[in-house]
């Protein structure tokens, strides 16, 4: 049976206006599950996905990964176990060069450099971008910085993937060519996401938040089937899904 690799209890946070962002959240997510988060604008979808890796710290409550509190003294070894996709590529994508910014993150490990350029030839392997070590982000269409940023993330070797938005802004194909990296990829994948056709694809399961709380969660084609759950939390079933029956 896999192991529970992130763990929350009765999480809270709140930002500084004191409007609670999240509210009692509970949760288990194991060992090489793929989990979509998904909710309406406001939800605290992306909230959650940064407190698992210390990126937010919450205003109360516990988040543990693979057994490790989420707290200021280990937060090197948590990020080391759990790789960050954020919403827009431009935050992960500010060196001269691709294999800059893909061996940053070993380099800072204080890695060796046979190491380091393993990490990094494996990594554009991984996302379909060998040969593009020496190209300028600035020159790359979105599917390419999408899959560079991904890079970025793989070349830590991190056991969990949290990915927030990550079809954002996308063309159907550079939409189709990162469901399918992503449903290759050997981790545990986290997604928050408005794009309920690709979480239906790629998630197991799905969790809804709405208003900072879990409302529902269960298979993915379960909860993603129920019309009348959705709707009364301002979503709509994937169109494929209603073809389906």
């Amino acid at each position: 049976m896999h192991r529970p690799i992130i763990e929350t209890s009765d999480v809270c946070f709140a930002y500084h206006d004191g409007k609670p962002v999240l509210t009692g959240i509970s949760l288990s997510i194991l060992h090489e599950d793929s989990v979509g988060f998904i909710g309406p604008n406001g939800a605290g979808k992306s909230t959650l996905l940064m407190c698992f890796n210390g990126l937010l710290k919450p205003t109360s409550g516990t988040v543990r990964v693979d057994g490790l509190p989420v707290v200021e003294a280990n937060l090197k070894e948590v990020r080391r176990k759990v790789g960050w996709m954020a919403q827009d590529s431009n935050d992960q994508l500010f060196m001269p060069t691709l294999f800059e910014d893909v061996a940053f993150g070993p380099l800072n490990l204080g890695l060796a450099r046979e190491e380091v350029l393993s990490r990094v030839e494996d990594a554009f392997r991984q996302v379909g971008l060998s040969g593009f070590a020496d190209r300028a982000p600035s020159h790359l269409s979105g599917g390419e910085r999408k899959a560079a940023a991904i890079a970025t993330v793989l070349s830590m070797r991190p056991e969990i993937l949290l990915l927030d938005e990550p079809t954002n802004d996308l063309d159907h194909a550079s939409r189709r060519a990162l469901i399918d990296l992503l449903k290759r990829l050997p981790v545990t994948r986290v997604v928050a996401s408005h794009d309920l056709e690709m979480i239906l694809e790629l998630c197991r399961r799905v969790i809804l938040f709405d208003q900072g709380r879990i409302v529902a969660e269960g298979p993915t084609a379960e909860v993603l089937g129920n019309e009348t759950l959705l709707r009364a939390h301002r979503l709509e079933s994937p169109l494929s899904l209603a073809l389906r029956r």
